[in-house]
């Protein structure tokens, strides 16, 4: 048979993304959530306006919704926050869905209100908060390592303590480091 198509290759031009430091006394929380067949996982990353890592979090949860994850991503990083005394917070995720319920341009399915719930709670506690969307590419630190269990999994305050690629991938984009998407 033959068939009256016409196929063009599209070359895709790069776009450079970097992470953005936060404001001299703001702190910037990255991240992400990702599903696999066995459960889910989450990460977070806390760096100060210098890009130094202050805290990190990963956690495997067996939940079976990456919406749900997404959301438990952004809740555990500012329960990580409100511990350590962070007063202005600066949170990135790259679920632009999750973003817009949070600002209240979109609205969360009723299932999900409970958890939308406790991180506006949560939000209440901060002197001062915003939440934008990242490129995948820009979250990457935090990305790649949702998708990973770690038996040393849980909260380091500590840097020294978290697993040595954790360590490689987010020194890798500190400070403007750029990330090249296609």
């Amino acid at each position: 048979m033959h068939f009256n198509f016409k196929l063009s290759p599209k070359i895709a031009e790069p776009r450079i993304c970097y992470w953005i430091p936060p404001n001299n006394l703001e702190f910037k929380l990255n991240t992400d959530a990702s599903l696999e067949p066995g459960g889910g996982g989450i990460g977070g990353l806390l760096r100060g306006s210098h890009g130094l890592s202050l805290a990190m979090f990963l956690e495997n949860i067996a939940k079976q919704e990456i919406f749900e994850l997404e959301f438990d991503a952004v809740a555990k990083g500012l329960e990580l926050s409100i511990a350590i005394g962070i007063q202005s917070l600066w949170i990135e995720s790259d679920s632009n869905f999750v973003v817009d319920i949070i600002k209240g341009t979109a609205t969360a399915p009723w299932t999900k209100r409970p958890l939308l719930r406790k991180i506006r709670n949560q939000l209440l506690l901060l002197h001062s908060w915003r939440i934008s969307h990242a490129l995948r590419e820009a979250n990457s630190a935090v990305e790649f390592h949702s998708k990973r269990s770690y038996p040393c999994k849980g909260i380091f305050t500590d840097p020294s303590l978290a697993p040595p690629s954790l360590l490689k991938i987010v020194d890798e984009g500190r400070n403007g480091t750029p990330y090249t998407r296609l």
